[in-house]
């Protein structure tokens, strides 16, 4: 097989996700060593990113558990890896064949990944429209199950305002995503304005049936966070 070593790092990893020579890629990552810069973008995409699009979960994995692996970084469209995938599930069918399985499939384990990273700021958004992961997942039905992962984290601002003025509460009520709005409505810091209420009633919805905050709705050990940070820092040390 001819080699695709060239003088560029980032474009030998390229190349191997290009070729579709996972084995390749993890091998020449761990080859690398711990200094490897695995947030590289090329053509706009994020590493991570492509690996997935060319079905490479291992090697997402792979990269995830590399230390220089950072979930805050942002591509060509100022979005981080999580609202790229997310914004990717969201118009799922929009994308070619070969990806559309791949996010069928593997979408919640890619976002498990990402969510229990110790970098991982449930509040970052995309520079552009300033949409959180929250955001995004309130708009779309079926992304309720992530909005039901994510108001567990007591850090997530269920009430984050994006550059459109609308909050996570507004989008589940304009697309009419009742499953997330009952999970949203569990948070107790949740605020609830007149246009709120406004709106849901335009859209039918008795907000009192939705709105019942408890304490319980939070998990301190969310997705496994503490142990996960403590593999994480064993791992690094190791590599």
């Amino acid at each position: 097989k001819k080699s695709m070593t060239t003088s560029n790092p980032i474009d030998t990893f390229f190349s191997y996700i290009e070729n579709k020579d996972e084995d390749a890629a993890i091998h020449y990552l761990a080859e690398q060593g711990k200094n490897f810069n695995v947030n590289c973008v090329k053509h706009g995409c994020l590493a991570i990113i492509y690996a997935v699009e060319k079905g490479m979960m291992r090697l997402f994995d792979s990269i995830v558990k590399h230390p220089t692996f950072d979930t805050n970084v942002h591509d060509c469209l100022l979005e981080t890896p999580m609202i790229s995938f997310i914004s990717r599930y969201c118009n799922i069918s929009e994308l070619e064949e070969s990806w559309t399985k791949v996010y069928e499939k593997e979408f919640y384990s890619i976002a498990s990944s990402l969510m229990s990273h110790p970098t991982f700021d449930p509040n970052n958004d995309n520079r552009y429209s300033k949409e959180t992961a929250l955001d995004l997942a309130c708009n779309y039905p079926n992304l309720s199950r992530l909005v039901e992962m994510l108001v567990k984290n007591r850090n997530v601002n269920v009430n984050h305002v994006n550059t459109f003025k609308n909050t996570p509460l507004l989008n589940c009520l304009v697309s009419e995503n009742t499953r997330a709005l009952a999970a949203l409505g569990r948070r107790p810091d949740l605020v609830v304005k007149d246009y709120d209420r406004k709106i849901a009633n335009e859209h039918g919805i008795n907000l009192e049936d939705y709105i019942k905050p408890s304490e319980d709705v939070y998990d301190d050990n969310w997705l496994g966070a503490i142990n996960n940070a403590e593999v994480s820092v064993a791992a690094s040390a190791a590599y």
